[in-house]
């Protein structure tokens, strides 16, 4: 695999819920029962609060793996955008923990029978995202956007001028 693809990540599946509750939420509030049911009932930020907390777990992992301090700050904005800012906007939207716990394991299952299909196993992918964020090689769907950017390069402590 010469890069990971997003669909076979299952923070990118989060995200994509937020993007289609925001949506909804923003756009289509009193177009019928069903779509207000979804707004009401379907919020990701259980999702997104869970997945921030196994990105904050990993970013101390990446730490004790001596990291670079540009794969950190990469980490950290990656973080910024596909947590924080989704948390931020949904703040005022409520959480029905029963709901979005069974919503949010419907849509793990749907994404393991995914992975499934397409022949790919979840511990390798996972294991493999790791070592690619840690070595920096820009094969992880965040990084690859960010590649080439000069406002991410950092100065290393050891590297010479």
């Amino acid at each position: 695999m010469d890069r990971i693809r997003w669909d076979y990540l299952f923070s990118y599946w989060i995200y994509v819920w937020f993007l289609a509750y925001l949506l909804l939420a923003f756009f289509c509030k009193g177009f019928g029962k069903i779509i207000d049911a979804v707004i009401n009932y379907g919020n990701p930020s259980l999702a997104l609060y869970i997945a921030l907390i196994e990105n904050v777990a990993s970013f101390f992992a990446l730490i004790w793996f001596q990291a670079s301090k540009t794969v950190l700050v990469k980490y950290v904005i990656m973080i910024f955008f596909a947590k924080c800012i989704p948390i931020y906007l949904l703040r005022n939207y409520p959480i029905r923990v029963t709901y979005n716990v069974g919503i949010l394991l419907i849509i793990f299952l749907l994404y393991l029978g995914y992975l499934y299909v397409n022949g790919q196993d979840v511990v390798e992918i996972y294991r493999k995202t790791f070592g690619w964020v840690l070595s920096n090689s820009n094969k992880t769907p965040f990084f690859y956007l960010l590649r080439g950017t000069n406002v991410i390069r950092i100065r290393e402590a050891n590297s010479r001028p």
